[in-house]
């Protein structure tokens, strides 16, 4: 069901880059990887916090170069997304939402997707 969610043309303003047409660079695939783990750390984040934007956010000092490849990122996801915030929103309007654990699920999904 993520695989819809993957097709769009996702297009950068700012730095005049598509997003899906690149190869990750070791920066942003450094910062999936951590932000995967902080995922599997703290599943019992609040609403807001348990998603990959903000697990991005959480590690994106800890990597060289960390906040440009965690906002590219963020972009990728976000216009992914669209209209919605929260990959549970796109889920309960596309019809594929089962729960809040199948949801943390499909996150771990789509990071390793994209790694």
């Amino acid at each position: 069901m993520l695989t819809s969610l993957i097709t769009y043309v996702i297009f950068d303003p700012v730095n005049h880059i598509r997003l899906n047409d690149m190869a990750l660079s070791e920066a942003q695939r450094q910062l999936l990887i951590l932000a995967r783990e902080y995922l599997i750390e703290h599943p019992n984040n609040t609403y807001l916090d348990n998603g990959i934007c903000n697990a991005l956010e959480a590690v994106d000092d800890t990597v060289q170069d960390g906040y440009q490849a965690g906002y590219q990122l963020r972009v990728y996801l976000q216009n992914a997304l669209r209209p919605w915030i929260l990959l549970e929103n796109w889920q309960k309007h596309n019809n594929c939402y089962v729960s809040q654990a199948q949801t943390c699920l499909d996150r771990l999904a789509w990071i390793d997707w994209m790694l």
